[in-house]
């Protein structure tokens, strides 16, 4: 816990004693993840056929209705972690449910990682916004920093499981 706690001290420490940057943090941590579904629904669309489409897309629906829908909140439920703005007494986000593991890295994790393995430039694109996003949720009071990686684990096992087991 005290790695999670400096890491979380620096973060937000930095995002809350610069205005602008702690704005951009804001817009990251609470908008940005809806951008990076808007930009993958249009990749998914640039698929050359229909059999390439419903492949990504299903690949993307199945990871991460199981990584995000199920594991995360049956793994919340049973080891409920206090989020960090309510721990240390920060002012209140209004976000009550367990931290860990970050379901918004569970949800963007397999969406990045689809991108990345079919289209490697494009794909550091999504796997950086999504890194960035998740240092934001750190940096705005949402997560301790294991919960982002715990939320990004959760994530890329359960694409490439997906990966493997759904037919191509």
């Amino acid at each position: 816990m005290s790695l999670d706690l400096t890491l979380f001290n620096l973060l937000y420490g930095f995002a809350s004693t610069h205005k602008v940057v702690g704005l951009f943090i804001g817009f990251m941590a609470n908008y940005a993840a809806y951008f990076l579904v808007a930009a993958f629904i249009w990749f998914v669309f640039q698929r050359v056929n229909w059999k390439a489409r419903i492949y990504v897309a299903s690949l993307a629906i199945i990871s991460i209705i199981i990584g995000r829908g199920i594991f995360t909140e049956l793994f919340g439920f049973f080891l409920y972690r206090v989020r960090p703005y309510i721990a240390l007494g920060l002012p209140a986000l209004g976000l009550t449910t367990g931290s860990f593991p970050s379901g918004h890295m569970a949800f963007l994790m397999p969406i990045a990682l689809i991108v990345w393995s079919e289209n490697k430039r494009l794909g550091k694109w999504f796997l950086g916004g999504t890194v960035l996003i998740g240092v934001s949720r750190v940096a705005y009071g949402y997560h301790w920093p294991s919960d982002i990686l715990g939320g990004i684990v959760v994530g890329a096992i359960f694409f490439y499981l997906t990966k493997k087991f759904l037919p191509k």
